[in-house]
């Protein structure tokens, strides 16, 4: 009986806690689902490996999200600029142009809730970690912000961070691919934003 007690008046502390408005219902979904898209039942630990890369299609998809202390959100997303099935890769320097570009300007607009913007090993795009309850809608309309404002590019000198003092390869840049790609797949962005 002091078992459930105990639980009861853990879940009413909860509740009370979500009603006085400390708390949002997003992190109250968290909490009480610990939702956790992960590998249990996968044949592998790594989520993008479940994903049937023969169907899948450019976009922007939550990959993975991950809790800490069931309580505090990590999401992984999958910023897929190119289907796999098409084989249109992306070049290395497009890759590594648009990972300063979207590094850089993704921390102006979410700040410190952004983990890390990496590019995938295939070459058709790049996972973007993000942390804490920033709806994926402001994620998106960040990455679109990015795209519109850095597909102008004219120079090396416009992509941050590519100086040798910073940046292990600064030779290794695609001005008009990157902006290409970034305009594609702005494109693509504002057609999901408006579902």
């Amino acid at each position: 009986m002091p078992d459930t007690t105990n639980k009861l008046a853990s879940t009413l502390a909860w509740w009370q806690l979500f009603q006085s408005s400390i708390f949002n219902s997003q992190f109250l979904f968290l909490f009480l689902c610990d939702f956790t898209i992960s590998a249990k039942n996968m044949k592998s630990k790594v989520a993008s490996f479940a994903v049937d890369h023969t169907t899948l299609d450019r976009g922007f998809y939550l990959r993975s999200l991950y809790t800490v202390a069931r309580i505090y959100p990590i999401k992984s997303y999958d910023m897929r600029f190119r289907a796999p099935r098409e084989k249109a890769y992306l070049t290395p320097e497009t890759i590594h142009t648009i990972e300063h570009l979207m590094a850089h300007y993704l921390r102006e607009e979410l700040g410190n809730s952004v983990v890390s913007f990496a590019p995938m090993g295939c070459k058709t795009g790049f996972y973007l970690v993000v942390k804490g309850w920033v709806p994926q809608r402001k994620v998106m309309e960040a990455v679109l912000k990015v795209c519109r404002e850095q597909s102008a590019l004219r120079t090396q000198s416009d992509v941050p961070g590519l100086t040798v003092v910073q940046c292990g390869n600064p030779e290794l840049y695609d001005i008009e691919g990157s902006n290409a790609a970034l305009a594609e797949y702005g494109n693509l962005i504002e057609e999901l934003l408006k579902r």
